[in-house]
C-alpha cells in the first residue's frame, strides 16, 4: 500500500517532529484544512515538522525519490491544495518561532504563524506587518503569493515589506533568499507562490500602527449600490491612503445593531479601517461614508487586533467553498450591473448557513501598492489595477458543489471582458496554464519565472499549487 510505503521511508529518517499515519492519531487534525470541498483527499502521510532540519530531511529525501510532495502551512488556500491526495504532506504548522526588532521595525516569524497570530504578537511590540485581513490564514501561503489587505493602500503589499527568507531547497539545502543572496529566487517567491522551495521564516518590515484605529462596517441598502459604487470609482485618488475600504454585496446575516427587517436581504457592506492619525480618522471616513445614507454606521474606535478580524465571521474554517477574483482597471458601469444582475441571482440553499452562501467584494487599491513599486521588482503583479473584485461562495453540502461553484463561476465569466489578465494569484481559483501565464503580467516576467522553476524545483516535486510547467519554456523561449 502506497501510504505505508511512504509512511515506513519516512520514519526511516532521524525526525524530531511527527509521522502521522493515516487513520492514526492526530492525521485529521493536521489533514483539516478551510476549504473542505477537498475533503475526500487522503495524503498517504503527514510529516509534522519540528524545525527547518526536519523540513531539510524530507525535503532531501523528496528529491533522492523524485516524490512529489504538499506543503501545509495555514493550509487556507482556495484550492485547498495543501492536502493533495496520496502523496506526503509536509506540515509547518510547528514552525512557529516570532523574534520581534521593534528598534529597527523588523518582524521574523516562522513558516507555522497565523495572521492572528503575527498581529497579536506584533501589538505586544507595538508594530503592525501588512498582511491580510482573516485571522486564520497562514504567513506563508499569504506572502508568496503576495499578500493583501486593509493596508496595502498605506504601506504595499506584503512582499513589498518582505526583507528575506529562510529557504530550504528542494534537493534539501538550508540558504537564504533576500536581495543580495539568491536574488532570483527572492525576486520569484515573492508572488510566484511555494513552487520554488520550502520557506521556513519570513522577515519582514514591521510599522507603529495601533493599539487604536478607527474601524467597522457601514450597511447601506442595496438601491443605492451602483451610485456609491460609482463613487468609489470616481473618487478613489482623493481617498487617503491611510483609509482601507472594502464594499461587499452581500445578504446581511442577523447583526444586532441592523433592523431585523433587512436581514437575509441584499445590501451594500461597506468595510472600513483607517490606520493613521484618530483625530483625522472621521474626517477621512466621513468622505466615503457620505457617498450614500446608511442604515447603519458601526465604525468605531477598535483595538488593531480586532479591526483586523473583522471579515472572520465571513470566512469560517471548514466549509466548502469556491472563490473567482480579477483586477479591474475601473468600476464601469456594466460591471456593477452584472455584479448586482448576479448577486441577487444568486443560488440559494435550502438550509440557513453560518454566513451568507455568496457574496462579491471590491477591494479599493491605488496608494502604495500601486504607485510605489515597480512591477518587474517582483513577481507579484499589480500593473494597472485600480481596485480587485472577487466572488465567493460557501456551503456545506457535497450535493450543492456543483451550483455553488457555478455561481461564482458564471459572475466571474460574465466580469471578465472589463478585468484586467493580470492578476492576484491568492484571489482565484486556479483557471488552468493560460490563466496562469498571464496572471503575472508580461511574457517576460513569466519566463523569469519560468527559469526561476527550472533552476529551483526542475523536478517539480512542489507541484500541488498554482503550478509552472516548467516543459513550455523550451517551446515559448
Amino acid at each position: 500500500m502506497i501510504a505505508e510505503k511512504h509512511a515506513d521511508s519516512l520514519a526511516s529518517l532521524q525526525l524530531k517532529g511527527q509521522l502521522l499515519r493515516y487513520g492514526g492519531q492526530d492525521y485529521a487534525e493536521s489533514r483539516a484544512i478551510f476549504n473542505m470541498r477537498r475533503s475526500e483527499t487522503r495524503p498517504s502521510v503527514i510529516v509534522r515538522a519540528a524545525d527547518a532540519d526536519d523540513v531539510a530531511m524530507v525535503m532531501s529525501w523528496a528529491s533522492r525519490h523524485r516524490q512529489p510532495i504538499g506543503i501545509r502551512s495555514g493550509g487556507h488556500g482556495a484550492d485547498g491544495a495543501a492536502m493533495p491526495d496520496r502523496v506526503p504532506v509536509l506540515d509547518l504548522t510547528r514552525l512557529r518561532d516570532v523574534h520581534m526588532d521593534k528598534a529597527n521595525g523588523r518582524v521574523k516569524v516562522g513558516a507555522g504563524l497565523l495572521l492572528g497570530d503575527i498581529d497579536r504578537i506584533g501589538q505586544d511590540h507595538g508594530l503592525v506587518v501588512p498582511s491580510g485581513t482573516v485571522s486564520d490564514t497562514g504567513v506563508a501561503g499569504l506572502t508568496l503569493g503576495g499578500g493583501v489587505g486593509m493596508l496595502m493602500r498605506r504601506f504595499g503589499a506584503t512582499v513589498d515589506n518582505l526583507i528575506n527568507c529562510d529557504v530550504v531547497s528542494t534537493d534539501g539545502r538550508k540558504i537564504v533568499a533576500s536581495e543580495s543572496e539568491n536574488a532570483d529566487l527572492f525576486w520569484a517567491l515573492r508572488g510566484g507562490g511555494g513552487n520554488f522551495g520550502v520557506v521556513t521564516a519570513f522577515e519582514y518590515r514591521g510599522y507603529p500602527v495601533g493599539p487604536t484605529v478607527t474601524a467597522g462596517f457601514v450597511v447601506f441598502p442595496l438601491d443605492q449600490a451602483a451610485s456609491i459604487l460609482r463613487k468609489v470609482g470616481d473618487s478613489m485618488s482623493a481617498i487617503p491612503r491611510e483609509v482601507g475600504l472594502v464594499c461587499s454585496i452581500v445578504e446581511c446575516p442577523p447583526m444586532p445593531p441592523v433592523p431585523v427587517q433587512h436581514h437575509h436581504r441584499h445590501i451594500l457592506l461597506m468595510t472600513i479601517l483607517h490606520s493613521g492619525e484618530l483625530s483625522l480618522a472621521n474626517d477621512d471616513i466621513h468622505k466615503v461614508i457620505s457617498f450614500g445614507r446608511p442604515i447603519v454606521n458601526m465604525v468605531t474606535p477598535m483595538p488593531w487586533v480586532q479591526a483586523n478580524s473583522m471579515f472572520n465571521v465571513f470566512a469560517p474554517t471548514g466549509r466548502r467553498t469556491h472563490q473567482r477574483g480579477a483586477y479591474l482597471s475601473e468600476l464601469r458601469d456594466e460591471t456593477i450591473a452584472l455584479m448586482l444582475h448576479h448577486a441577487v441571482n444568486a443560488a440559494q440553499l435550502d438550509y440557513v448557513p453560518p454566513v451568507p452562501a455568496t457574496a462579491q467584494s471590491v477591494w479599493l487599491m491605488g496608494g502604495a501598492i500601486t504607485d510605489d513599486f515597480a512591477e518587474d521588482s517582483k513577481a507579484f503583479s499589480r500593473e494597472g489595477a485600480r481596485f480587485f473584485w472577487e466572488a465567493v461562495s460557501q456551503w456545506d453540502k457535497p450535493e450543492d458543489d456543483g451550483r455553488l461553484a457555478a455561481w461564482a463561476d458564471a459572475v466571474a465569466d460574465a466580469i471578465s471582458p472589463y478585468a484586467r489578465k493580470n492578476c492576484y494569484v491568492n484571489l482565484s481559483t486556479d483557471r488552468g496554464p493560460e490563466w496562469i501565464r498571464e496572471i503575472y503580467g508580461s511574457e517576460e516576467k513569466f519566463q523569469r519565472l519560468l527559469s526561476a522553476k527550472a533552476k529551483w524545483d526542475p523536478h517539480n516535486i512542489l507541484r500541488f499549487n498554482k503550478n509552472f510547467a516548467i516543459e513550455r519554456r523550451a517551446t515559448q523561449s
